[in-house]
């Protein structure tokens, strides 16, 4: 077995040990929860989208067509109640008979899933670098799991770490498209631009039009045009999957909490005090950089490789601004009850990753292993 699998095996058992003894039992207070285990109970156990018999009561909700519905995008607690039916009818303890049980089981499949998955593209990506051991890779890739907020908010079930796994994926397919381009790399990339928006939607238009001018930037002029539209066909096809799926839930063709009376809030309520909001979201009390420091980085990851990076990654690097300048803009409620701004979680892996390749170019001595291991355990 080579030393890479190796690292691969050690990264996957520690990533599931940690999230069977870290992974809930029970739900928080936010509405975000109860209202997709609602929606997890009622897909599994009786294959509907209402919610007003389920045992988990939210505020995350709207009335409508006479029953009950979570506000919430059904795409990824409809995939979750699909695993959840398939225990529930081979016999596994459900919600109303062992709640705590089934939720922990539940939590538990979700994040060492995704962990693991953010891992092991992470730790493949780095290693396509001809500098750095193979060693600090593993290290570099393993951090991403547990020296950031997607550890602490995948013990949980919830929608932003799955959509930083899109992310990550789309940075992929792009890098490999750009070593080797073809139609079938080009329309991948659209379907993983289209998952990024089937769990976060703002963050899927933000992703899905930086995919399309990397593919077309990054074509040649034989396949430019091929290439750029398949990329947006896979988007699309993931986008008319995720609409026919609404329809189907609640006879909507829009998400309940932008077409119903749900939880939503609309965009451009700027916060007064927005001077203070940037820098609380950013470097303090909710701070991306002040809880991770780790991630300053990846500016000079970002800036002084700039040149080396083929055109696709250049421009899909252009998602971190832009994706931190929309919801700053766009959010007046500090993420919520979360004790990190939560709306940049999807962005950790793509961070991860430039501060990574900016630490190969050092020289490792005793002082830069010492703060490097600072922050990673700030």
């Amino acid at each position: 077995m080579s030393k890479g699998r190796k690292f691969q095996l050690y990264g996957v058992a520690l990533i599931f040990f940690a999230t069977l003894f870290l992974a809930h039992s029970t739900l928080g207070i936010s509405g975000n929860e109860t209202t997709r285990f609602a929606v997890i109970q009622m897909v599994g156990e009786r294959g509907v989208f209402h919610i007003e018999e389920s045992v988990f009561k939210t505020v995350d909700k709207v009335i409508h067509n006479g029953h009950v519905y979570s506000d919430k995008p059904p795409f990824l607690p409809w995939a979750a109640g699909m695993i959840y039916g398939v225990a529930y009818r081979m016999g596994a303890a459900g919600f109303a008979e062992a709640k705590s049980t089934a939720v922990l089981r539940l939590n538990f499949i979700f994040g060492a899933i995704f962990n693991s998955a953010i891992f092991l593209l992470l730790f493949q990506m780095l290693r396509r670098s001809r500098r750095g051991s193979l060693k600090l890779k593993f290290i570099i890739a393993i951090s991403a799991i547990f020296c950031t907020w997607i550890l602490s908010y995948n013990t949980m079930f919830n929608n932003h770490t799955p959509a930083a796994f899109m992310l990550l994926l789309i940075l992929y397919l792009l890098e490999s498209y750009s070593r080797r381009p073809s139609a079938v790399k080009a329309l991948c990339a659209g379907l993983a631009a289209g998952g990024a928006g089937a769990f976060e939607l703002p963050l899927g238009g933000i992703a899905g039009a930086l995919t399309v001018i990397a593919i077309f930037a990054e074509s040649r002029n034989s396949c430019r045009i091929k290439n750029t539209l398949c990329t947006i066909c896979g988007g699309a096809i993931v986008l008319t999957g995720i609409t026919l799926l609404n329809f189907y839930a609640c006879g909507s063709w829009l998400p309940l909490y932008i077409a119903g009376n749900g939880s939503y809030t609309p965009p451009g309520i700027i916060r007064e005090d927005l001077g203070k909001y940037i820098i609380d979201t950013l470097f303090y009390t909710r701070g991306l950089f002040s809880y991770q420091p780790f991630l300053l980085l990846a500016i000079p990851g970002i800036c002084a490789l700039w040149k080396k990076y083929p055109a696709a990654v250049k421009i899909f690097a252009l998602s971190i601004p832009l994706v931190i300048l929309f919801y700053i803009v766009f959010t007046n409620e500090y993420g919520g009850w979360g004790y990190g701004f939560r709306y940049f979680i999807p962005l950790l892996p793509l961070l991860v990753y430039f501060a990574g390749m900016w630490i190969f170019t050092w020289e490792m001595d005793g002082i830069r292993c010492a703060v490097l291991g600072v922050l990673l355990l700030w």
